[in-house]
């Protein structure tokens, strides 16, 4: 079996990255994603812990929109395959996964779960790295090449 390489994607490579992307969408036109937030920091009142999961679907859509809406977004995994679950090779032996590190999360003073925190670090996030580094979320837009994106500022009235 081949190894699975993950790709670091910041600032100063996220346009070659996205290169390569695209060049695999043709072969490997399924997409999965996974991201990373500093933890659930916002919980329903007066649910326990241990009962969260038990939650009406609207109750736990709720807490977790709420969550996602205050907290930075630290990383995005991406895994692009075929139908078969093959991953882009692009000719080596290994098979190749991406993660988008972002900037906007600050560990110091963002809201976050210290548990979280923790964990993330020992899974090797560089929180740092990504403050110094990483992406803007707008630089990852205008970089992806995704249809109809337009650099216009939105206006809600």
């Amino acid at each position: 079996m081949a190894s699975i390489v993950v790709r670091e994607v910041y600032e100063h490579n996220l346009v070659s990255e996205f290169n390569m992307i695209r060049q695999s969408l043709s072969r490997f036109p399924f997409a999965s994603m996974d991201t990373e937030f500093p933890g659930t920091v916002f919980h329903p009142d007066g649910v326990p812990a241990h009962l969260r999961s038990t939650l009406p679907p609207t109750s736990f859509y709720r807490m977790m929109k709420k969550n996602i809406d205050a907290l930075n977004l630290i990383q995005i995994g991406l895994t692009l395959s075929d139908a078969d679950g093959n991953l882009p090779t692009f000719g080596t032996r290994s098979q190749y996964v991406w993660e988008f590190n972002f900037r906007d999360f600050d560990y110091e003073y963002d809201l976050q779960n210290p548990d979280s925190i923790s964990l993330l670090e020992r899974q090797g996030i560089d929180f740092l790295k990504n403050k110094l580094i990483g992406v803007t979320p707008v630089t990852l837009l205008c970089c992806s090449g995704l249809p109809g994106w337009a650099r216009d500022p939105f206006m809600g009235g």
